[in-house]
Order: structure tokens, then sequence, then C-alpha cells
């Protein structure tokens, strides 16, 4: 089962979200020990393989967008709708954090190494004022993957503990359906 429906997601999104849970929790403390390491490998290090998982991440929201998103378990409208908000909130962060990562070394006219891969040049050379506002953009973004991600944990604790309606069992596998 490669494709979402109105009642299970697929194993690719399963998966999708999984990975893209692990990397942002990733990234984000790698990216707090750059402020805390003085050497220039620690920041090397995120913004090559920031930008080589920003790519997987990118794709992770793309597939999102491009196919169905099962129906709710909860039966309660608001509820529902804050779930959703969270949810769309997050794929929105992880956009502008991966594009304003890769911003922020374009705009100084240097160009990002992938792991293992090609070198993506500058298209935009040495842009001061566009960095002097991805810099911010790109801090807020990754300051605000933390309410958010409580936001969505606290969702599915509930889900588990007060509604037990199987709403975390279908991100942990796909449903057989009849």
């Amino acid at each position: 089962m490669l494709r979402d429906t109105r009642e299970n997601f697929s194993w690719l999104s399963i998966a999708l979200h999984w990975l893209a849970a692990i990397w942002v929790t990733y990234f984000y403390l790698n990216g707090q020990s750059i402020e805390d390491s003085p050497s220039p490998d620690v920041r090397l290090w995120h913004i090559t393989a920031g930008a080589t998982f920003g790519v997987l991440l990118l794709a992770r929201v793309l597939w999102r967008l491009a196919t169905l998103m099962p129906r709710p378990l909860g039966t309660v409208a608001w509820q529902n709708l804050l779930a959703a908000g969270v949810k769309w909130a997050l794929l929105a962060n992880i956009v502008l954090a991966v594009v304003s990562g890769y911003l922020l070394v374009w705009s100084r006219g240097q160009p990002i190494a992938m792991l293992g891969g090609p070198v993506l040049p500058s298209p935009t050379g040495d842009w001061q004022s566009l960095h002097h506002l991805m810099e911010p953009l790109h801090k807020l973004t990754v300051h605000l993957f933390i309410p958010l991600v409580a936001l969505h944990v606290l969702g599915t604790l509930k889900h588990v503990f007060i509604d037990k309606d199987g709403t975390l069992l279908r991100m942990l596998w796909p449903r057989r359906t009849a």
C-alpha cells in the first residue's frame, strides 16, 4: 500500500513521517550545538547534511500535498481543526526551515555541497540583505518546532490515553481494509 486512503496512511507516508521526525529532531539538536562549538566542521556538517536531508524533507511535504489525508478518528470538530492546523503548521515550518537554510548559505555567495553528491552553486550570489532576512527566519522556524511538536505529541497522547481511538496505531502500521 503506497497511497494513503481516507481510512489509512500508506507505508510511504508512515516512513516519511517518522524519518522526518528523526531528521527534524537531529537537525534541531545539531543546530543548537553550532552556537556552542568553535569548530567550523560542526557548521559545515549541519549545512551539508541539512541540505541533503532537506531535499527529502521537502519531498515529504510534497507527498503530503499530493496524497489523500485519512479522516481524523476524533469526533470533536474543533479538536480535529486544531490537529489539522498543527500538522499543516509543522509542514509549513519544515519548508521554511529548509528553504531559509539554503538561502542563508547561498546569500553569502557560497555553494552547498550535498552528501556524496553534487555541489549546488549559489543562485543569489553575495546578497547581504537577503542573508539578514533569512537568518532570523531560520532561527524563528527552528524555535517554532518546539511548541508545534509539543502540541503534536500532546494530541497524540490524548488520542492514546483518553480517546483510545487508534490514531497512533495507524501511524505505526497501515490497517487492512476489507
